[in-house]
């Protein structure tokens, strides 16, 4: 089922621009009937020239040979530009502006969830590792044609020139499947093998390196050298065993080979005898005969590249089939927005279907207040935070704007500008330099926005508290503000409320009005 979406979502990509494919192909078969150009050569220099004794057509040979050679090579190397415009420039680049488009607007509980989805991390690898997987399959895709077409032409010249070689040529597609086939098994399983002791090995080097003051200072090297020591030996083991099946491989196709051409050189041999043949047409259905391998390697390379490639196209097909909102459906001018309260009624939020990390929190945030939220770590201020921006959706509970009640989180989105806790991820904004300047620079870029309500998580934990000031001057001018800090900020900012959550639930403070219900 899998693959039968994979190999659709592949022809819709395709067929996307089957003209330039179309293109492609006419150039693949030009590149095929140039790819003739060095046996034709050699059958007329042969016949004509050597045994024919015209020397006087030497030159002027070499001079038509040099400009095809210049030919096919122009066509080639059009063929490779066309073919990147194609793959590069028309289908993935569009291919990652619509992912990249639906993993913004997608549910975001879809991004924080990790029940067999996509996970927060993964994002970049979507957008970069499996689309440059899938150019692989769109590239691979077309130059199969592309050697199917070459294959077909190199059959035809041999049945034209000798029918016993070209059936001949025929009857090798199959022994060379059946023995990619007797290989192909093993050595899957020793690829397997070796990707997952290469991941382990990966993993243990990564674990040393981020150790290495603990594993001193414990007088752990012994112990550490005898682990990667076990995950070297598996990895090259296994790197071992694919050595020595491909090199058998190889062997027993190279006797396949020679074979076949000594088969084709009696075949030809007594068509020679027979007259039916020259030398030079020998010469030239043996260099075919042994050409019509290229394409056959090509297409165990093509299905190679396939089985590796084919979990990232899953993964591309799976995002593709989430239905995402638009976000000209729920964003609106500022100028269209009032704002009185927000509420929030019995909020309930877990990661990974585990302990609830917000559990039955309710409140209300009102037009003008000032709060500071605190607690410990892990208490769920972050997640809450992001629960009010509509950055994810509760598992349970109701938030309301003025009395209505929020259906979309994405609503959300038009009263809030949120500065999360690892503000590096803000580097489009242009952001760089250390924890401090990135934090003053977002500050700025917060202060700028005219949202009507403005969180904060932690923008004080990099700076010093000399230029705390800056955050209160940017928590103090907004017209409703919420921020997270262990600093103890609300003694400088007075006016201040403050929510303080313990083990996921809102407590009273100084017996402020907080509902929680």
């Amino acid at each position: 089922m899998k693959s039968r979406k994979n190999i659709e979502y592949i022809k819709s990509q395709l067929l996307q621009y089957k003209w330039r494919i179309v293109e492609l192909l006419l150039l693949s078969f030009f590149i095929g009937l140039f790819s003739l150009t060095v046996p034709i050569f050699m059958q007329f220099f042969t016949d004509e020239i050597i045994i024919g004794q015209k020397w006087e057509l030497l030159l002027r040979t070499i001079v038509v040979f040099a400009v095809i050679i210049i030919l096919r090579y122009l066509i080639d190397f059009f063929y490779e530009v066309e073919l990147s415009k194609v793959v590069y420039g028309k289908l993935i680049k569009k291919q990652r502006y619509d992912l990249a488009y639906k993993m913004l607007y997608l549910d975001t509980k879809y991004l924080f969830k990790d029940n067999n989805k996509l996970a927060e991390k993964d994002l970049e690898s979507v957008i970069v590792g499996d689309t440059d997987a899938f150019r692989n399959i769109l590239s691979q895709t077309i130059k199969f044609l592309t050697e199917l077409f070459k294959l077909l032409i190199l059959f035809i010249i041999l049945f034209y020139y000798s029918i016993p070689v070209g059936i001949l040529s025929c009857i090798r597609i199959p022994i060379f499947f059946v023995v990619i086939r007797l290989f192909g098994v093993p050595l899957d399983k020793f690829n397997e093998s070796a990707r997952s002791s290469k991941s382990v090995l990966i993993q243990r080097i990564k674990s040393i390196f981020l150790s290495i003051v603990p594993i001193k200072s414990m007088c752990l090297e012994s112990s550490v050298l005898e682990k990667i020591g076990v995950d070297i030996n598996n990895y090259t083991g296994d790197q071992e065993k694919i050595a020595i099946t491909n090199a058998n491989y190889q062997e027993i196709n190279t006797a396949i080979n020679t074979f076949f051409s000594i088969f084709s050189i009696i075949i030809c041999g007594y068509s020679i005898f027979k007259g039916n043949m020259s030398i030079g047409e020998m010469m030239l259905v043996n260099n075919i005969q042994s050409r019509t391998t290229m394409p056959l390697f090509f297409f165990n390379n093509f299905y190679l590249q396939y089985k590796n490639c084919f979990p990232s196209v899953t993964r591309l097909v799976n995002i593709t089939e989430i239905e995402v909102e638009s976000s000209n459906k729920y964003l609106k001018k500022q100028t269209e927005l009032s704002f009185s309260d927000v509420r929030l009624e019995h909020i309930c939020y877990s990661y990974d279907d585990k302990k609830n990390i917000l559990d039955d929190v309710s409140l209300v945030i009102k037009k003008g207040e000032k709060i500071i939220i605190s607690g410990d770590n892990m208490s769920g201020k972050s997640t809450l935070i992001k629960i009010i921006a509509g950055l994810i959706k509760p598992d349970f509970g109701k938030i309301f704007i003025n009395g209505l009640e929020i259906n979309n989180t994405m609503e959300l989105r038009d009263y809030f500008t949120v500065l999360l806790q690892n503000q590096n991820d803000y580097c489009y904004f242009g952001t760089n330099g250390s924890g401090g300047e990135v934090s003053l620079k977002n500050l700025k870029l917060v202060k700028d926005n005219n949202k009507k309500i403005l969180l904060l998580d932690e923008p004080d934990a990099s700076l010093n508290k000399d230029r705390l000031y800056e955050v209160e001057d940017v928590f103090n001018n907004a017209e409703t503000s919420i921020m997270i800090s262990h600093r103890h900020m609300e003694e400088c900012l007075k006016d201040s409320r403050e929510i303080r959550l313990e083990k996921g639930k809102v407590i009273e403070k100084e017996g402020q009005m907080i509902i929680n219900a």
